[in-house]
C-alpha cells in the first residue's frame, strides 16, 4: 500500500511540481489500481 508518510521518513524530498502516481493495492483478495495527479506548491517538510 502506498504511504506518503513513508517517503518523508525515508529522507526523500518532493520538490514543487506535478507528480503522477500509479498505485496498485491488494484488498479483500482483489487487486485495485489507483491513478492520480498530485501538485506540490512547495517543498514538503512534512507529509500532506
Amino acid at each position: 500500500m502506498f504511504d506518503i508518510t513513508r517517503s518523508e521518513k525515508s529522507g526523500l524530498v518532493f520538490k514543487a511540481g506535478t507528480y503522477y502516481i500509479h498505485v496498485t493495492v491488494l484488498a479483500d483478495g482483489e487487486m485495485h489500481t489507483y491513478s492520480g495527479k498530485w501538485e506540490f506548491k512547495h517543498v514538503l517538510g512534512t507529509p500532506l
